[in-house]
């Protein structure tokens, strides 16, 4: 059965411009994200250096943990290291 006759489907130009809108933005918040997050986690780890501290381990919205070495042993979870931020 067909749709309501004032919706028509896309044509192929309208098709490639919001092809093309979406990959401008999807493409380029990836590339940002991926940046922020690596730039992020080596502040973390060259803090827990400078504070001597064994390993440490960043985790996105939960902040930058700085562990010992029986700590750092620990797989699959943060354990309750010195936050720094």
């Amino acid at each position: 059965m067909p749709g309501p006759p004032y919706i028509k489907p896309p044509t192929d130009f309208e098709f490639s411009v919001l092809k093309w809108v979406i990959l401008l933005v999807v493409i380029p918040s990836l590339f940002f994200s991926c940046v922020s997050i690596t730039s992020k986690h080596s502040q973390c780890k060259q803090a827990c250096v400078e504070k001597l501290f064994y390993e440490s381990r960043y985790a996105r919205g939960d902040g930058c943990y700085c562990l010992t070495e029986d700590e750092s042993r620990i797989k699959n979870r943060i354990p309750t290291g010195a936050k720094i931020y």
